[in-house]
């Protein structure tokens, strides 16, 4: 086997992480609790926003019934 790390997986170091340290607080901290997804969607652009399909759905831009079979006989 060679020695090239699969893609996707984390390459593993042998240096200690200091727990302590104010910046891996802040992280293990945004991984416990992380945003609303309401504070996620405020926080983007307006363009994004109307290009994500979530949160606009796609305009149908027809006149008249879009459903035919409701129609009464006349």
């Amino acid at each position: 086997m060679s020695d090239q790390p699969i893609p996707g997986q984390a390459l593993s170091t042998d240096e200690p992480i200091d727990q302590n340290d104010p910046h891996f607080a802040e992280i293990l901290d945004k991984i416990k609790h992380p945003p609303s997804i309401n504070e996620t969607l405020m926080a983007q652009s307006k363009d994004e926003l109307t290009s994500n399909p979530t949160v606009v759905p796609e305009m149908i831009n027809e006149s008249g019934d879009l459903r035919g079979d409701l129609k009464r006989d006349e």
